[in-house]
């Protein structure tokens, strides 16, 4: 079934939709014909909705701190590399690992010093 224009598209807006929703279903669903069940379906459907842009929520938080945690690390790991080891001994990692991913970090960090 598709999804009519009433159902709003942005998360942002669906959980204050479905909220006022449960609260007028159950009052104004009688008076357009709906039964019963048919309302507290509605109504699960509502929790649902708001359970739903909850969970979303807490996931985007949670990404954004294990974003900060790793971005975290990965700086103090660079600054232990440029701290420990001068430029000469990385070109000699770089020639001994064939160039590999301390190539894009030297040339981002230590030889823009």
């Amino acid at each position: 079934m598709a999804k009519k224009d009433y159902v709003p598209g942005q998360i942002a807006q669906k959980s204050p939709w479905a909220t006022t929703l449960k609260a007028r279903i159950a009052t104004d669903g009688p008076t357009i014909g709906l039964s019963p069940s048919d309302i507290t379906e509605v109504q699960g459907a509502c929790d649902n909705v708001v359970s739903g842009v909850n969970d979303i929520d807490a996931a985007n938080t949670a990404k954004e701190a294990a974003m900060g945690t790793a971005n975290h690390k990965i700086h103090d790991a660079e600054t232990i590399f440029v701290n420990i080891l001068s430029a000469e001994k990385l070109t000699v990692l770089i020639q001994m690992t064939s160039g590999s991913i301390l190539v894009w970090w030297v040339m981002k960090t230590v030889l823009t010093l």
